[in-house]
């Protein structure tokens, strides 16, 4: 039995708010000869292709396909919300450049923290509200960099 990476639930009527996407699961194509896809949704049990995992405003981990994740809707953006989603796109980016220009572009110290504090939460070392606090306390630290180096009004 394969062990998962993300808490599965089944039920429907009660469903947490996403916060952020940490990541998507590519779960592989399917094979000439292959008609059936080789992911299952830990929501629901349907087959298919990708898996999102993403943390939700109960400070727990789920994860669902692309059709379930519309359930569980959208909690309004936090700070932690709109760092982890710039830092996760940075250390994206970051990642292509390896690829593409054989150097890796570095990612701002605030993108680090943040993606620390994700990675911690994820793995339970610390609590919803410690990583919302670093989060805030990034976001400011980057607002006023921007701010004091000219790149903002």
């Amino acid at each position: 039995m394969i062990k998962t990476e993300y808490r599965e639930i089944k039920a429907i009527s009660t469903l947490p708010k996403r916060v952020i996407t940490l990541r998507t699961i590519d779960c592989g194509k399917m094979e000439e000869g292959d008609s059936e896809p080789h992911g299952e949704c830990p929501h629901c049990g349907a087959l298919g292709r990708w898996i999102h995992v993403f943390l939700c405003d109960d400070g727990l981990i789920y994860g669902a396909m692309s059709g379930c994740i519309k359930l569980f809707g959208e909690a309004p953006k936090t700070k932690l919300a709109i760092m982890g989603e710039k830092a996760i796109e940075k250390e994206k980016a970051s990642a292509r450049d390896l690829d593409y220009r054989g150097k890796k572009t570095p990612v701002a110290k605030w993108f680090i923290a943040v993606l620390d504090a994700l990675k911690d939460l994820e793995l339970g070392n610390i609590t919803l509200e410690e990583a919302e606090k670093i989060g805030k306390t990034e976001y400011f630290k980057r607002a006023e960099w921007l701010r004091d180096n000219g790149y903002s009004r």
